[in-house]
């Protein structure tokens, strides 16, 4: 299995060194993060899940916490982890409903883990307002998607909660 876990990204974008000398790219303390760092986590684990669909699941999260070198009891990440895997399928459609005029091959992998997370939130995470979980999304699509696709992201997951009835007055 190949890892992309390595964050050369981060490392370049923000023009830093790693921050453990001699450890590998994107090492760095262990901590427990919070619900943004954990979603950015989540996208990543589950990007490369996108790639092992038959692989276990549960080999691939202990793998992902590892080379992300990520305190392993985060409640949070492991919740959106194994819930989008385990709805992948009902997520997966909300999107080709909302996506309209596109076909659901053609967008990108990481726009759709971003909108999988984000229909999940609002759908499963009770204590997560819908313009958070829309908010983080678009956010995470302007950091790792091409320029265009939070506006995308923005517009099926806006058609999703209006559909669904989550949308907040």
């Amino acid at each position: 299995m190949y890892n992309i876990f390595c964050n050369v990204i981060d490392c370049e974008r923000n023009g830093t060194a790693h921050s453990l000398p001699g450890a590998p790219c994107g090492a760095r303390e262990r901590k427990i993060m919070n619900r943004h760092d954990a979603r950015e986590a989540a996208l990543k684990m589950i990007y490369e899940a996108s790639f092992h669909d038959e692989d276990d699941s549960v080999l691939l999260y202990k793998n992902a916490l590892d080379s992300l070198d990520i305190k392993e009891n985060d409640a949070y990440l492991n919740k959106l982890f194994f819930g989008v895997l385990e709805n992948t399928a009902e997520l997966d459609e909300k999107i080709k409903e909302n996506a309209v005029g596109w076909n659901f091959n053609r967008i990108s992998k990481i726009s759709v883990a971003i909108m999988r997370i984000a229909i999940y939130e609002m759908k499963y995470c009770d204590d997560v307002p819908t313009n958070a979980a829309l908010n983080e999304a678009v956010e995470l699509a302007k950091t790792y998607d091409e320029e265009k696709a939070s506006s995308f992201v923005n517009g099926v997951l806006n058609a999703v909660a209006e559909k669904e009835g989550l949308k907040s007055e």
